[in-house]
């Protein structure tokens, strides 16, 4: 999310330079206006104006934060909380369809796989609506299953999600939303093909990742290994989610785990 995004510190930069524009803009009108009407008529006006832009910069503002509570933050709990009290403030519901695409983060956070089903299925319609969304669907639906064990369901997302790769639509390719590796080392744990699972783990480049993804990526590895019996590989992941910390449902489930 954050590569994908136009630098904060710039836009605001921007923003604040075009909001200094504005006011004196709209001073300007008001002093030079003929008479006492026009001049409360563009007053009433530009306040309205400026009024309504600084409360769509505050909802984006709020929506920013709770990307950041539960992506980089690790902290879903939290980050669910604050993008409630974000619709709450939201009188226009600018924010509706995207709380449903930060309810499938904070379900796969929790490790709460029958929530993540019901979300995608309540929001069928959404989720097919272009590529990008219906590459959302079929990922969730793999690691919803994978959480479940159902081989048979993530072997057939694993298909078409793959079939999706490289496809076009409209000229449109997909969006660098997952690591196709990490979606690779899934499918050949759910396999049982432990071997070449490890490799796909082991290729997974994590430098990209923000706090969130290396958390799934470290206990599905740490899984893994466990299964295979490599002890050392194991700590060593469980190390890493430890160095995270956070509240994520993770941590909580390997901490139980392991103590």
């Amino acid at each position: 999310m954050k590569r994908a995004a136009f630098p904060q510190e710039a836009r605001n930069f921007i923003m604040g330079i075009i909001y200094i524009i504005f006011a004196i803009y709209s001073i300007y009108i008001i002093m030079t206006a003929q008479n006492f009407s026009q001049k409360l008529l563009f007053g009433i006006l530009f306040i309205l104006i400026f009024s309504i832009a600084l409360y769509a910069e505050c909802l984006r503002h709020l929506y920013q934060h709770a990307i950041q509570t539960i992506a980089y933050d690790a902290m879903p709990q939290k980050g669910k909380k604050e993008y409630d009290d974000l619709l709450k403030k939201d009188i226009f519901k600018a924010y509706n369809s995207s709380k449903v695409i930060y309810d499938t983060l904070y379900y796969a956070d929790m490790l709460d796989a029958s929530s993540l089903l019901k979300t995608l299925e309540t929001h069928y319609k959404m989720f097919h609506q272009n590529i990008d969304n219906l590459l959302i669907w079929h990922y969730n639906q793999l690691y919803a299953h994978f959480l479940l064990k159902d081989t048979k369901i993530v072997q057939e997302e694993y298909t078409k999600i793959i079939r999706m790769k490289d496809a076009k639509v409209k000229g449109h390719k997909l969006s660098p939303l997952y690591n196709w590796d990490f979606i690779d080392a899934l499918y050949l744990f759910s396999r049982k093909d432990y071997k070449q699972s490890f490799n796909c783990f082991k290729k997974t480049n994590t430098q990209n990742m923000n706090n969130r993804e290396k958390l799934h990526y470290y206990y599905q590895f740490s899984n893994l290994c466990r299964v295979m019996h490599n002890r050392s590989m194991e700590e060593e992941c469980i190390k890493k989610i430890r160095e995270i910390g956070r509240t994520s449902k993770i941590i909580e489930v390997v901490n139980h785990e392991n103590e």
